[in-house]
């Protein structure tokens, strides 16, 4: 869905993008200053973060301890934002288009723009923004399964393919 987005926002000329996800977890407020961030200070990337002090409800185990991982995988390609799957994202449509047809269609779409993106340098920006676990539903069919896949990708965007082009950049110079 984001990588249609983007294809429609670049046909029909739009400096910005921003993705709201439809599973009740976010609040409406942050996402103006998300698009504020982006457009005021020019960053590339404004993520919204799961601030601790703007939680409601609770998290559930699974989904902890899979981003808890995932996280921590991501930190092979020096993503600090504690954020990597989040979905509620601002992009500048010009800077972030050109990585796009690099990350896949469906979930794993926010693993693979954050691998290519900082292979690409963009800025990003974490913004602590509230979420809200109570009435929380999900449309994904099966979150282990899913979440084996994206921890299975991001080991061999981080171990394997970072250093190829890693090796290919030296090899440039």
């Amino acid at each position: 869905r984001s990588k249609r987005a983007f294809q429609y926002c670049e046909n029909n000329n739009f400096d910005i993008l921003a993705i709201f996800p439809g599973d009740m977890q976010r609040d409406i407020n942050d996402l103006r200053k998300m698009i504020d961030l982006t457009i005021q200070k020019k960053y590339d990337v404004v993520v919204g973060t799961k601030d601790k002090n703007k939680m409601y409800g609770r998290m559930p185990f699974k989904r902890k301890f899979g981003n808890f991982l995932l996280n921590m995988i991501s930190k092979l390609w020096k993503d600090n934002t504690a954020a990597t799957l989040s979905g509620f994202k601002v992009y500048n449509v010009n800077t972030c288009k050109k990585i796009i047809w690099l990350c896949q269609s469906k979930f794993g779409f926010d693993l693979d723009f954050s691998f290519w993106s900082l292979q690409n340098n963009l800025k990003f920006h974490p913004y602590p923004a509230s979420v809200s676990y109570e009435d929380h539903f999900s449309s994904v069919k099966s979150t282990t399964f899913q979440g084996i896949t994206l921890v299975a990708r991001g080991l061999i965007l981080g171990l394997f393919l970072q250093p190829l082009l890693y090796l290919l950049k030296m090899s440039l110079k």
